[in-house]
């Protein structure tokens, strides 16, 4: 990369400015086209704040709208040296801080600071107002120092709204959260890349409860492929995160990062700026559904074989090294479940081709202990337990359907129901859970219960179907999912459901995360809706959205440690 030559005065940092507001012209390029043949980067002041405030802009041009892809680790390294080249050319101060919006392309409206100080026992706090239509919304957080030099101070500042003026409210403080100093400043934020609304409607339940403090971030929402959204309580968008053109799944945190994934064949890092820093590829598969830390520094993905000669689909578990990027195959299901397999039947295109055959469907995978974990299998409507994953992998035990199982040499690995109520079907989302009392082998294990009927490589099954599972794809306002939540006992060879309340149905997609105070967000994805519950299965808030067809899932999380403090 070549850069054309600044002096690194404050001088020179006038002039440009200078340049700027006199003429508003041609954005400054500080660096020329790349060796590798990207097309320039260009920095420029950013119109519409009352502050000094830097964007990253591509020329316009047929090249860029066929090609461009931000998250490429060129484009990257480029959106880097100019955030480096921008760090050079003027001694910033908290009065006078370093002030890039989208710096690294990823987060759409998060704005990048960065100063100097001389004392490392700072923080900085910070409050964005913005105008609703009956009262202002408001979002406070204190900053996170991403910054490796103890004498500055850099971050990003997460929760502007697209698309509306916001203000903002910086406060420098000291150890003990005393006042040091204050900044303020406006920003017209542009709207959202996605084009997505910055507002969800919401309805109130009848819970007394309050929510939990966080963001929720909904993940994979058709036709807005590779966005994702983060809401606070009052559904207001405070960040949208551009990837590739994969859904994210899933979004783990290591270390100083999250991990998420950017195409269907690879995984990436990103660090609290917006970096990326890490990409992990899986050469010969298509992830797929769920992806989870394993043992440590590493993580489990599902898949399927990358590989045309191969119709079958969503059966693998990969382990990904997360410090050498190597990526291994520890169970191909076919070779723990290949009798049952061979009852199924593929799909056939009108020449009389098999084209595909998801026979087991695996959606969800949860770790059980250092070499355990359970999958949920959509197609089957069956919880599976697999041990010794690194080894031998064995099935340890089945929980679903038992005329499914019948004939097979799995049926005597159906654990037995305790009590009656209905079976759960076509499930989604795993999440086990343990209490100091609980004996070894016992454990809870929290799911969306689609309620939902789908068999579709077995067409000659004649089993016995639940009643009350739904046979309707689409959402229907007179039917149910529900979250349930068993207690599995291995020793006694028994599950019980513990816990049910019904929410909107949704035949596929969808889940349930748990919250660390004992609330549920709950995302109904066929029905364009997302919720907190109260422990006791009582609506405290729901939040409607826009979407293609679905969203996937959505989570909750206060984002402490990574974006604040």
């Amino acid at each position: 990369m070549r850069f054309k030559t600044l002096s690194c005065d404050s001088l020179t940092r006038i002039l440009i400015l200078f340049s700027f507001f006199l003429f508003v012209l041609t954005p400054v390029t500080i660096f020329s086209e790349s060796d590798d043949g990207f097309e320039d980067i260009d920095i420029r002041l950013y119109q519409g704040s009352t502050s000094t405030v830097y964007d990253f802009v591509l020329p316009e041009s047929e090249f860029i709208a066929r090609n461009f892809n931000h998250t490429h680790p060129e484009i990257q390294d480029q959106y880097a040296s100019a955030v480096q080249k921008l760090a050079t050319i003027h001694n910033y101060s908290f009065e006078d801080p370093l002030l890039i919006l989208n710096p690294y392309g990823t987060v759409t409206n998060g704005l990048y600071i960065n100063f100097g100080y001389d004392n490392e026992d700072i923080g900085v706090n910070y409050t964005i107002t913005t105008e609703g239509n009956k009262k202002d919304h408001i979002f406070q957080r204190s900053l996170k120092n991403a910054s490796e030099d103890s004498d500055s101070f850099e971050s990003q500042i997460i929760g502007l709204v697209p698309g509306v003026d916001n203000h903002i409210e910086l406060e420098l403080v000291d150890n003990s959260n005393e006042v040091i100093d204050t900044l303020s400043f406006n920003i017209q934020m542009p709207k959202t890349s996605s084009f997505y609304p910055s507002y969800l409607s919401t309805q109130d339940g009848d819970s007394t409860r309050q929510l939990s403090d966080g963001l929720f971030y909904l993940v994979g929402t058709s036709q807005f492929n590779g966005f994702t959204y983060f809401f606070d309580n009052e559904g207001v968008l405070r960040a949208e995160i551009d990837t590739n053109s994969y859904r994210f799944d899933n979004l783990l945190f290591h270390e100083d990062y999250i991990i998420m994934a950017n195409t269907s064949t690879q995984l990436i890092a990103m660090n609290s700026l917006g970096q990326i820093t890490q990409y992990y590829d899986m050469p010969g598969y298509n992830m797929h559904h769920d992806f989870i830390i394993g043992q440590e520094d590493e993580v489990l993905i599902l898949a399927s074989l990358n590989d045309r000669k191969s119709i079958r689909r969503e059966d693998i578990i990969l382990s990904l090294d997360l410090n050498s990027g190597q990526i291994k195959e520890l169970l191909d299901l076919k070779d723990v479940f290949g009798d049952y397999m061979q009852v199924t039947t593929p799909s056939y295109n009108q020449d009389g081709d098999a084209t595909d055959l998801d026979w087991i469907h695996i959606n969800s995978i949860e770790k059980v202990d250092e070499d355990a974990v359970l999958l949920s299998s959509r197609e089957t409507s069956t919880i599976i337990k697999v041990s010794n994953l690194y080894d031998e992998p064995k099935v340890d035990y089945l929980i679903g359907p038992e005329p499914v199982w019948m004939g097979t040499d799995y049926s005597n690995l159906l654990l037995t129901q305790k009590g009656t109520f209905p079976l759960h079907g076509g499930q989604h989302s795993l999440n086990l859970s343990r209490t100091s009392i609980q004996s070894d082998g016992e454990y809870y294990v929290t799911f969306f219960n689609n309620n939902y009927w789908r068999y579709l490589t077995r067409p000659d099954y004649m089993g016995h179907i639940e009643e009350h599972n739904s046979r309707n794809f689409e959402p229907n306002p007179d039917e149910l999912s529900y979250m349930y939540k068993y207690l599995i006992d291995e020793s006694e060879g028994t599950f019980e459901l513990v816990q049910s309340f019904p929410v909107p149905y949704s035949s596929i997609v969808s889940n349930v995360d748990p919250l660390s105070n004992g609330n549920y967000a709950i995302n109904s994805g066929k029905a364009n809706v997302f919720s907190e519950y109260d422990s006791k299965g009582n609506l405290i808030r729901s939040y409607h959205y826009v979407s293609g067809n679905f969203a996937y899932r959505a989570f909750k999380d206060n984002f402490t440690d990574f974006w604040f403090q």
